[in-house]
């Protein structure tokens, strides 16, 4: 039987320290508010899939021990209701999704490992579960010979009404992209093969969606010239599982896909992380393309010296949220400093551009960021794990950090930080695009008591240091200008 003890902490405010969660040097911490950890007394849990109850809960599906899927329920304000396993370490599951149906039952789709495959991957077929507002089973399939032809895959297009399995077929050479259809109960419907322009790779299958006109279009990477190159790979099938098209994509030297999703006008997103030929940096990168795969932009956008890319969410503003986890090398840059990964959170506007990046993480312990759902509010909820070993939850207020309203004008926002002044302080700075940058600072009969020329800084997160070591105590605004814009504000001097 599991088991969790509910650890909760109410946060209000920005750059908050509390239950051992801190602020690191890399990008800023969101405002945070609420935040709750769930733990699991006999190893580690995480929050992989989020979604939204009719009654206002949410449904939370995850992993526990890289083996166990568990479905749990979690109430709007974060206790914890209930929770439904599946799942051993001889008999592995991944989760895949989760959602409420029509008729008001949870379903909970996972793949399930049927055996080893080649080169490590295992044999893996759906398993679907339905459950009560109670989180009591009323139905479940399972069938192993649904997927015993697909391997090295994780890409499942969950519906309400069919589910598409991809992957790679078994023993096929070259290999073969191969897509099995799945009624709604995961009933094998039909299986189909399509020839492939690889000879001499492996591909493995991240993702698959459906578009508005019945079509499927399928993400992941393919491996050449023994694993030392891997390039993006996107197919499109139409709704008579005809291959329409099979691209590749080389953003970077290396390239990891780890998801994609349709907008709401209909472009693919294509989330990865990339590495760069010679840069030792593993970044996050985005593409978009339209669904033709054709391609209107892609981005790098670099977190510390390491970051892992988990999910991407497309906002009601039509924004974009990533989430993930970033930490540094050691200093011989062999290996990774041991507990200094964070949860990370990048907002990004429509057209790539990124509009703020911050993080959170419990210090000294390695936390991932790994879902996020927006809520009625216009607040996100996170969901990942923290310490290495709890679920979390957090309710962050993203568009006030990011202040998207001055960002789509062109204003540039600024913070200072700390609030009062007692010794060293910085101005933080959040601009929508690049320029010269000046900083004054004015007492309050009007006299200018100093003035830096900053220079010439990119769009993004900058740090200023605040010269405020000859001003004597009261009342001060500062004002900084970007270009032809400019925004000010005051602090106070103790």
């Amino acid at each position: 039987m599991l088991s969790f003890t509910t650890l909760k902490s109410t946060i209000i405010g920005l750059f908050l320290v509390i239950a051992g969660i801190v602020t690191t040097a890399a990008g800023q911490s969101p405002e945070v508010v609420w935040q709750e950890t769930y733990r699991y007394n006999a190893g580690n849990m995480a929050a992989n899939f989020l979604a939204h109850t009719n009654d206002g809960d949410f449904l939370v599906a995850g992993i526990i021990n890289n083996s166990v899927t568990h479905l749990s329920k979690v109430a709007r304000d974060g206790e914890f209701q209930w929770r439904y396993t599946i799942g051993s370490e001889e008999t592995l599951t991944y989760p895949i999704g989760c959602f409420e149906r029509v008729d008001g039952t949870y379903r909970l789709v996972a793949l399930k490992n049927i055996g080893i495959g080649i080169g490590g991957g295992g044999y893996k077929s759906p398993f679907i579960i339905d459950l009560s507002v109670d989180g009591d089973s009323v139905f479940a399939n399972f069938d192993p010979k649904s997927g015993n032809q697909v391997s090295g895959s994780k890409a499942v297009s969950v519906e309400e009404e069919f589910i598409k399995v991809v992957g790679s077929r078994l023993g096929a050479n070259p290999p073969m992209l191969a897509v099995g259809t799945m009624d709604k109960d995961a009933n094998m419907l039909g299986f189909k093969d399509y020839s492939s322009i690889d000879s001499d790779s492996l591909r493995t299958f991240w993702a698959a969606r459906s578009l508005r006109d019945g079509s499927l279009v399928v993400a992941g990477q393919v491996e050449i010239l023994g694993g030392k190159t891997q390039l993006l790979t996107l197919s499109k099938l139409n709704a008579d599982d005809q291959l329409v098209w099979d691209k590749r994509f080389a953003p970077g030297l290396r390239n990891w896909m780890r998801m994609m999703i349709v907008t709401q006008s209909g472009e693919i997103i294509l989330a990865f992380n990339v590495k760069i030929e010679g840069d030792d940096r593993i970044q996050m990168a985005l593409m978009k393309l339209d669904q033709n795969g054709e391609q209107y932009w892609q981005e790098f956008y670099p977190v510390r010296d390491v970051s892992n890319l988990e999910s991407v969410y497309e906002t009601s503003q039509e924004t974009l949220v990533l989430v993930g986890s970033a930490g540094f090398y050691n200093s011989s840059r062999q290996s990774l400093q041991e507990g200094s990964y964070d949860a990370v959170v990048l907002h990004v506007a429509a057209d790539g551009e990124e509009l703020w990046q911050g993080s959170l993480g419990a210090e000294g312990k390695n936390d991932a960021a790994m879902s996020v759902l927006e809520l009625e509010n216009n607040n996100f909820l996170l969901g990942g794990f923290w310490k290495e070993t709890d679920m979390f939850l957090a309710e962050i207020d993203l568009f006030k950090t990011t202040n998207i309203e001055s960002m789509r004008d062109g204003s540039p926002t600024s913070t200072i930080v700390p609030q009062p002044v007692a010794g060293a302080a910085t101005v933080e700075i959040q601009l929508h695009s690049a320029g010269m940058v000046e900083l004054q600072i004015i007492d309050h009969l009007g006299r200018v008591c100093s003035y830096s020329s900053v220079g010439y800084l990119p769009s993004g997160s900058h740090k200023i240091d605040l010269p405020t070591t000859n001003l004597a105590r009261g009342t001060y605004h500062y004002l900084v200008s970007v270009d032809n814009l400019n925004i000010s504000g005051s602090f106070v001097r103790l």
